[in-house]
């Protein structure tokens, strides 16, 4: 008699086995996938500044200048009493008839109104119309939350949105520029070309980049939090790995004021005294410089509209502060508008 066909199991063994197997294919194929999303995403953040490079670019078509990195409106110089808590407009808003996004420029009306006015219209006073997230002004790998609790603005300590793309104020400390020039290319300290404009002064112009706009930077990152990178225990000793991103269309104070609460125009604006991800340095000094999430380096772009990724490792001058870049600093001679000198090979 003939024995019935049996189909033959798998046993438990087998049957591990290959799960064990899939386990290994998976643990090996997910940092390829997590490397693909986030080059997707550097690519993204690298095509977003270019739209804001090329949006200040269009500005400077129509006025004949770049935007103001920020603009004060008062008196010259401002009153002590509150040097360090105006309100100013910054870069951001004036850019955006070029982004699509006239209807805040309109509503802001930065040419009619200072901030403190703008306030001070009935209904109006608590800043809604900037609290809702900027996705052009956002890096996709940076998973801040909306709000930016670090950067509040007003003496009620409002918080406005986050954003991550400042603008480049020189190769040393964020600072006003505050001059008898009515010409900021004028102005030895910093030479970026962004800064705090006062009445009657003039932006920056292109024709003043005498370095040549494609070796100017023009535009960077700054990351909201560093998030499980190390820290100097010496200099940082609570640990904290908080860069603090920016703020779009205003800023507060002049410098970043422990005693206000205010981060100063480096809530819009960058400098060169600390390096590129540089997170070795105070909290203070990492408020203000250039910064991203992204591994080993940070989105640029340049005063020609075009973008690069420039390393962490980029030589940087720590002990550069007011002097004039040298040949050798070549993160420093990125920011400068007219050292006049070659940039090395290594950019």
């Amino acid at each position: 008699m003939a024995q019935p066909n049996r189909k033959r199991a798998f046993t438990l063994i087998e049957l591990l086995v290959v799960i064990s197997i899939i386990g290994i294919l998976m643990s090996l194929l997910l940092p390829a996938v997590q490397s693909v999303r986030e080059a997707a995403r550097r690519t993204t953040c690298l095509n977003q500044e270019k739209q804001i490079a090329l949006a200040a670019l269009n500005y400077e078509s129509g006025f004949e200048t770049l935007p103001p990195g920020a603009r004060y409106n008062g008196p010259v110089p401002p009153l002590a009493a509150s040097f360090n808590t105006n309100l100013y407009w910054s870069w951001s808003l004036y850019i955006q008839p070029y982004i699509e996004g006239s209807n805040i420029y309109d509503v802001l009306d930065p040419a009619n109104y200072t901030p403190l006015a703008y306030q001070a219209q009935p209904g109006v006073g608590d800043f809604s119309l900037i609290t809702s997230e900027l996705k052009l002004l956002r890096c996709p790998s940076d998973s801040s939350p909306t709000l930016n609790t670090y950067r509040p603005i007003d003496t009620d300590l409002e918080n406005i949105s986050t954003t991550n793309y400042v603008a480049n104020n020189g190769f040393s400390y964020v600072r006003s520029g505050w001059s008898a020039s009515l010409d900021l290319a004028d102005q030895v300290s910093n030479r970026g070309p962004f800064s705090l404009v006062q009445q009657g002064q003039r932006p920056v112009r292109l024709a003043q980049i005498l370095d040549g706009l494609s070796n100017t930077i023009m535009f960077s990152e700054r990351a909201y939090s560093f998030r499980g990178r190390p820290y100097d225990a010496v200099n940082n000793p609570n640990g904290s790995e908080n860069a603090e991103g920016a703020i779009p269309y205003v800023t507060q104070g002049i410098v970043c004021d422990s005693s206000t609460n205010f981060r100063g125009l480096a809530d819009a604006m960058f400098g060169g005294f600390t390096s590129i991800n540089e997170f070795s340095y105070t909290v203070g000094e990492r408020r203000t410089g250039a910064s991203s999430t992204h591994p080993a380096g940070c989105a640029f772009a340049f005063c020609d509209g075009s973008t690069h990724y420039l390393r962490d490792e980029i030589t940087h001058n720590s002990q550069l502060s007011d002097s004039i870049p040298t040949s050798g600093d070549t993160y420093e001679l990125l920011m400068c508008i007219d050292d006049r000198l070659i940039i090395p090979s290594e950019f």
